[in-house]
């Protein structure tokens, strides 16, 4: 129900659409990107097709349930200390940039708010390593999309490999030095 009283007035607005689309595309033209390149490792009989219509519906339905999650966290935690509405969806709109608060504020207080003998900490800090999992093999794939295309190429392996380090390691100079670079990504 919070979750359709926090879209209602963003409807008919084009900026959250703008933005919906491109986190959409982001994600589902990159990992596009990384299921050609690991097409290539795959048979006739693993369905290549099929593979490539089930994974986009998976990465968006996850998604979707990961922000209902979010959502209700923030709705249960404020509700329980008395905030009215307008001041959660506030809270939602501004919760860091790109909303990197929903999950690096958020999810701690949600955790912190189980209180048997350190289970909270505990999923907490699970959490935590499981999000980094996540990054570390999404930019494995990343390199293995980059060395293979080199490979492609004629570019061998270990200079391929250093290559794609240095560029990936320039483009990531952006997010380092600012958390306002590529915001909506």
């Amino acid at each position: 129900m919070f979750w359709i009283l926090c879209l209602k007035g963003s409807f008919g607005n084009i900026a959250m659409w703008r933005d919906a689309i491109s986190q959409n595309a982001w994600d589902t033209g990159a990992g596009a990107g990384l299921f050609f390149a690991y097409a290539a490792y795959m048979k006739r009989s693993q369905g290549v097709v099929k593979l490539s219509i089930i994974t986009p519906l998976i990465n968006n339905v996850i998604s979707l349930f990961c922000g209902i999650m979010i959502f209700s966290c923030v709705f249960a935690i404020q509700l329980s200390q008395d905030a009215l509405h307008s001041d959660i969806i506030r809270t939602l709109n501004e919760s860091g940039p790109a909303n990197t608060g929903l999950t690096f504020i958020w999810m701690p207080v949600l955790y912190s708010s189980i209180e048997q003998d350190g289970l909270g900490r505990f999923f907490c800090c699970l959490f935590f390593f499981t999000l980094t999992l996540a990054g570390i093999s999404s930019l494995i794939a990343m390199f293995e999309l980059g060395v293979q295309s080199l490979n492609d190429f004629g570019i061998k392996r270990i200079p391929a490999t250093v290559l794609v380090t240095l560029v990936i390691g320039s483009l990531s100079i952006g997010s380092s030095v600012s958390i306002d670079f590529l915001i909506n990504q």
